[in-house]
């Protein structure tokens, strides 16, 4: 006889964006041990995606800055039943903004966000 129950599965996700070229310490320390990294636009440079390789899974889209045929690899896409989430720009500083990025923690069918301030 087989066990009906569905197993619930825990996974952390860091979400980061507006990176423009740079990755700071404090992201990539943000970002140790999540089971996936997503990056939502505007990379800046294809180090800044080898080196969220190198920390975790990663899958990003392309930005409106994004350009290049590094960037061209990069898809963008929508999707049906979306939670919107904006983890802030992690790349240099925009305004008085905060420099930031997110971690989704998804628990079962549960999904709960946080922000992660990087400002010194």
């Amino acid at each position: 006889m087989r066990d009906t129950k569905a197993k619930k599965i825990r996974k952390v996700i860091g979400v980061i964006s507006d990176t423009h070229g740079l990755l700071r310490p404090e992201a990539i320390k943000a970002l140790w041990r999540v089971d996936l990294i997503l990056h939502a636009g505007d990379v800046g440079t294809a180090e800044v995606l080898k080196r969220l390789k190198a920390t975790a899974p990663l899958i990003a889209v392309r930005g409106n800055n994004d350009k290049g045929p590094w960037a061209a690899k990069l898809p963008c896409f929508k999707a049906k039943k979306i939670l919107y989430l904006n983890p802030g720009s992690a790349g240099p500083r925009r305004f008085r903004l905060p420099v930031s990025l997110a971690r989704l923690t998804v628990d079962g069918k549960a999904v709960k966000a946080e922000l992660v301030n990087l400002s010194d």
